[in-house]
């Protein structure tokens, strides 16, 4: 896996105007940088440039594909024995048939959108002996053509989950629909922060959740503004997809 000194020069500087960003909104939304964890969300991006941004600062990728995950793990081996800050999420739709596989590999599940999903991610958390953490996705903008659940249907979902020994709830995460409104996500994103809050004080939980995962390069700002403490950047850090 060759990494040319111009491709961590170019995400190096990417990365710092990501968290530059990301302080910004931070303080906008009277929260420090620290609050938000950024996510080098790497589709259909090559091992060298996974590698680029981990030499610039990256250590959280964020994975849609299965298969995908299973070469860049590979590739990235050698840096993910030597330094555990070094991670893999699981952030795309994700089929039952896959998700023990997933959660081998990732040390966070962002899209367990029915029970189905959680209850195969239960199971094998179980088996292991260490529960699998996981974000529940939310269709807060009730597409049709989106996975997650409807925000009504969250407090049910939730109660089944707390239930549950292989599985951790850390909390929700989000796609709103697009919008030709630079701030039309604005309102889907301080709705999510309204379903956290609520999850938090249901009181149904040991552990309450705190994590947001909401916003990508087109609208993370607003988003942390909001109060995501995660955000899903693709092309902002590793440049448009091929």
């Amino acid at each position: 896996m060759s990494v040319m000194d111009s491709d961590v020069d170019g995400m190096r500087e990417r990365f710092a105007a990501i968290q530059r960003r990301v302080a910004a909104a931070a303080a906008r939304g009277g929260r420090a940088a620290s609050d938000v964890l950024v996510i080098g969300a790497c589709k259909t991006m090559p091992p060298a440039l996974l590698a680029a941004a981990l030499a610039a600062g990256v250590r959280i990728f964020g994975e849609n594909r299965l298969q995908e995950l299973v070469e860049h793990r590979a590739a990235m081996a050698a840096s993910l024995a030597a330094d555990p800050s070094v991670q893999f999420h699981f952030i795309g739709a994700l089929q039952t048939n896959k998700a023990r596989k997933a959660a081998e590999m990732c040390s966070l599940i962002h899209s367990v959108d029915r029970l189905a999903l959680a209850d195969v991610l239960d199971r094998y958390g179980q088996q292991r002996g260490r529960a699998v953490s996981i974000l529940i996705e939310v269709n807060v903008s009730r597409e049709a053509s989106k996975s997650g659940v409807l925000p009504e249907e969250l407090g049910s979902l939730s109660r089944h989950l707390a239930t549950r020994d292989g599985i951790i709830v850390a909390g929700l995460m989000c796609i709103p629909a697009p919008s030709d409104d630079p701030t039309g996500a604005r309102a889907p994103f301080a709705r999510m922060r309204q379903l956290l809050r609520e999850m938090r004080e249901s009181g149904v939980f040991a552990l309450p959740p705190q994590e947001l995962s909401m916003g990508m390069s087109g609208d993370f700002e607003l988003a942390i503004e909001e109060g995501a403490t995660m955000v899903r950047i693709g092309t902002a850090l590793f440049g448009a997809r091929g």
